[in-house]
């Protein structure tokens, strides 16, 4: 039986590894004064805007990223590779997302 393109699309997994379900900035308060843009999040310095901002940019499917090497003679060869797993780089006070980086 052939899969269809959608099909293989389904049964790719995308694995993130160091992903909490609570992290500590989720029991911190907003503070931002949702009435007016000027005092809301990324104008007005709110930490717990801040870190679900992060939270959501953080990728929840597969994506597919370019490699570019260089050989001792100077060829250079590139491939198109699909990231099925990364990791999450957190910080020790708020546990809050600083950044991610994928494991091909």
């Amino acid at each position: 039986m052939k899969l269809t393109m959608n099909e293989k699309k389904k049964n790719i997994k995308f694995t993130i590894l160091n992903l909490m379900d609570k992290p500590r900035w989720k029991k911190m308060k907003c503070v931002c004064n949702h009435n007016s843009v000027e005092t809301e999040f990324p104008i007005f310095n709110c930490l717990h805007c801040k870190f679900q901002s992060q939270e959501m940019k953080l990728p929840r499917s597969p994506f597919k990223i370019s490699l570019t090497s260089s050989d001792r003679n100077g060829k250079t060869k590139s491939e198109i590779v699909t990231c099925n797993k990364i990791k999450i780089n957190r910080g020790d006070k708020y546990q809050e997302i600083i950044g991610w980086f994928n494991l091909v």
